[in-house]
């Protein structure tokens, strides 16, 4: 290993009543979820400008201790837009009490930045001399002395440029800490402080054993023939906090003495470093790690029955970066030791600049973590979602409207409409299939429908911009009243279409649903030329464009898109032999691509038919269909459930989910929504796709996975700047052995509600 500037001497600095330095007030978020922790990390935290590598530490009496590597901050906690006249700590900390952060570190004075000699970090100060000698935190726990014990790398660079080329772990330090008052109790080199193996990089607990997974964090000075390659893991352990003793390690069958004769449990097959952190969460032993860590472009998720495996690969994500212009990084995910609300792993991530000064010094958000949720692995137990409805079949109808506020006021903001469809669904129905139309809103908003029988849930139906008039199909749950109630966030005139009921499964005519395709059944770009104007359509009524979907079929699900409209305008689809409607299904704009799903009635001779207000080509999809087979899947609605919105990292990573390399501008990729809560049971999900700030015109999917992108289908056509929602309905894992995946062709925030899922009784 590269010797550091210092030397290392075994000294044991006892501080018991040298309690750490840091601000009285704190900063406080409005939760302890996902989306709050990425509202509150977005800014600067009490004192802290920037920060990166967090790890938590619950400790006994409910708070969580947040200890981190390098951080920049203000002593006085005034706000600070640039790093450059921030003071500076090789290591830091915050206490959580609550929902409430408060810095922790040692005493600090201007200047306190590379090179000059500091004391501000909370572990170590006195041993510290900025950015030649430090202090990285590692893994920790409670030990059975009462303290929570933490393993720190004394990291050293001769150049004295702190975190870059040149940079070594030159040994392991244990801190005991007082989980009372904070105090430092004693600091010393750990009982193995062999720098070559970081043992302590993480720990974790079981009922008998502490185990310290062994790293050599040789990221600024390979290649490094002393020590082991950086894609290695490595394995001791001692008695459940007894962190004094030495270690024994696993040597590929048992555990031995002799440090040398330990074999890694986990080699990853990239070429920098598989830095592991597992945690035992519920159980069962699981670890999310970023390969190649800052070269990498994906976390992927591993689990093992045991702490020495074997592991095994679960998933594959994209992690995308702050910037889609490759000069951003992401490195070092940390698992924390707790879930979601929907028991989602959470995982909290770094970010900073390939060259951070200037771009980071200008720009302190890039130097600040995000948190995300990632899908457990099937062995760990979960709470699934329950139905508010029994087994429901669909009854398709003459499509009529519901409402129409042209013809009065407009719906004002904040309002919550009832709207009442007696008259317009079967009796007894319990949920009910209608296209909803945002018609000149005032601004960017939403809309949200749901059964008036509940509180409005946190999900959309309907996405808009200022001006442009958009529809939305949703299925929604109808309360015992028959009615169902919308929201919107802005003023809008809103239009409610009704398409058809659903029925308890065993009513006449209630149809059972199955995936198809997705299949083309009409594309006129390459057959029959546009639909609607002169040609026929809606100014010929007699005349309109017919498809034919499978015999027998009640009604059919398909995903309508309209292309090269040559004005504004809409199109209407229906059942061959019945009048066209009063209804729409899809609304486009002069030029611009427009897509929406609809689930509609299909004619005893098996066709629909499809008219539009002007000239357009149209696109016809088909995703599933209704009939009496016997072996179809029944609809269960629930209460509205956001599964995914990578704006906040609930479900998916944080950013619009792209793949990049160094000063390489991003490119399309998947990401994997975490389908924790859906029940084992469902077939296919009912879900709204949202894209929100899409950076150009483009579409986005939302199907089973595609390694390549190669997706046949599309769910939502896009405008650049235009946000748009669409209801898509998705065969599972359980039917297609694949994941879900969201892939857009432009960079996008991608958003995902769960309304209800199709299962097979």
């Amino acid at each position: 290993m590269l010797v550091a500037a210092f030397v290392a001497s075994a000294v044991c600095v006892a501080l018991p009543s040298n309690l750490p330095v840091g601000a009285a007030g704190g900063t406080c978020a409005s939760g302890l979820g996902t989306a709050e922790l990425n509202q509150l990390f977005a800014g600067q935290v009490d004192e802290y400008v920037g920060l990166d590598a967090l790890r938590a530490y619950p400790l006994p009496d409910g708070r969580v201790l947040w200890l981190f590597q390098d951080a920049f901050y203000s002593p006085t906690g005034a706000a600070m837009s640039t790093l450059i006249d921030a003071r500076f700590a090789h290591n830091a900390a915050l206490i959580q009490t609550g929902s409430c952060f408060r810095a922790l570190h040692g005493p600090s004075s201007p200047g306190d930045q590379c090179p000059n000699p500091g004391r501000a970090s909370y572990v170590g100060g006195e041993q510290t001399l900025n950015c030649s000698r430090w202090f990285w935190p590692m893994g920790g726990a409670m030990g059975a002395d009462g303290l929570l014990n933490v393993f720190y790398a004394l990291v050293g660079n001769a150049t004295r440029r702190g975190a870059a080329d040149g940079a070594a772990p030159d040994g392991a330090w244990l801190a005991r800490i007082d989980p009372v008052s904070l105090a430092v109790v004693s600091f010393a080199p750990a009982p193995d402080d062999d720098g070559r193996v970081l043992y302590g990089w993480s720990v974790e607990s079981d009922g008998d054993y502490s185990y310290l997974f062994g790293h050599s964090y040789d990221q600024f000075n390979l290649p490094d023939a002393t020590s082991p390659r950086p894609n290695r893991t490595f394995l001791g352990r001692v008695d459940r906090g007894r962190f004094e003793q030495s270690p024994t390690y696993w040597n590929g069958s048992g555990w031995v003495a002799d440090r040398a004769q330990a074999q890694p449990v986990q080699v990853g097959p990239e070429r920098q470093t598989y830095s592991m952190q597992p945690r035992l969460i519920d159980g069962v032993w699981v670890s999310v790690t970023k390969p190649n860590d800052w070269f990498g472009t994906d976390v992927v998720l591993d689990t093992a029955p045991a702490p020495q495996g074997p592991w095994t690969r679960v998933r594959t994500m994209t992690l995308p970066s702050k910037t889609l212009d490759g000069s951003a990084n992401t490195y070092q995910p940390h698992l924390l030791p707790w879930r979601s609300s929907l028991g989602n792993l959470i995982v909290v991530v770094s970010h900073n600049a390939w060259q951070m000064k200037p771009q980071a010094f200008a720009r302190p958000y890039l130097y600040r973590p995000t948190f995300f949720e990632v899908e457990p692995p099937a062995t760990m137990p979960s709470t699934k979602l329950t139905a508010t409805s029994p087994a429901l079949g669909f009854v398709a109808s003459a499509p009529r409207r519901a409402l129409d506020t042209r013809t009065g006021a407009a719906l004002p903001a904040g309002e919550t409409r009832r709207v009442t469809l007696a008259g317009l669904i079967a009796p007894g129905a319990s949920a009910v299939a209608v296209d909803l139309v945002g018609v000149e809103p005032a601004g960017d908003g939403f809309v949200t429908a749901w059964s008036c029988d509940g509180p409005r849930p946190w999900a959309s139906n309907l996405n808009f911009t200022a001006g442009n008039t958009q529809a939305a199909f949703a299925l929604v749950g109808v309360s015992a009243g028959s009615q169902i109630c919308v929201y919107s966030s802005t003023d809008v005139h809103l239009v409610v279409d009704v398409f058809g009921s659903y029925l308890p499964k065993g009513t006449a005519g209630a149809a059972g649903y199955r995936s198809v395709g997705p299949a083309r059944l009409l594309d006129t770009r390459l057959a029959g030329g546009p639909v609607g104007g002169p040609a026929g359509g809606m100014l010929q009524p007699g005349q309109p464009r017919r498809i034919s979907v499978t015999p027998g079929t009640t009604a059919v699900a398909i995903n309508l898109a309209a292309t090269e409209p040559a004005a504004a305008g809409f199109v209407t689809v229906y059942p061959c032999d019945q009048p066209m409607p009063a209804t729409s299904n899809l609304n486009v704009v002069a030029g611009q691509t427009s897509s929406n799903f609809a689930q509609v009635g299909v004619s005893p001779d098996g066709d629909v038919c499809i008219a539009a207000s002007m000239v357009t080509h149209v696109v016809v999809d088909l995703v599933g269909a209704f009939s009496s087979a016997a072996d179809g899947w029944w609809y269960h609605s629930t209460t509205p459930t956001r599964l995914a919105d990578s704006r906040d990292g609930v479900g998916v990573p944080v950013g619009p989910i792209t793949r990049s390399v160094i000063n390489t501008p991003a490119v399309p990729a998947n990401s994997h929504p975490a389908m924790t809560a859906v029940p084992d049971d469902a077939r296919a999900l009912v879900l709204t796709a949202v894209v929100v700030d899409p950076r150009a015109d483009g579409w986005m999917t939302v199907a089973p996975c595609i390694d390549d992108g190669g997706y046949g289908a599309v769910a939502i056509n896009t405008t650049v700047g235009r946000n748009t929602a669409n209801l898509t309905v998705v065969p599972t894992r359980a039917v297609t052995g694949t994941d879900i995946c969201m892939f857009s062709m432009m960079p996008a925030q991608q958003v995902l509600d769960l309304a209800g899922w199709y299962a097979a009784s």
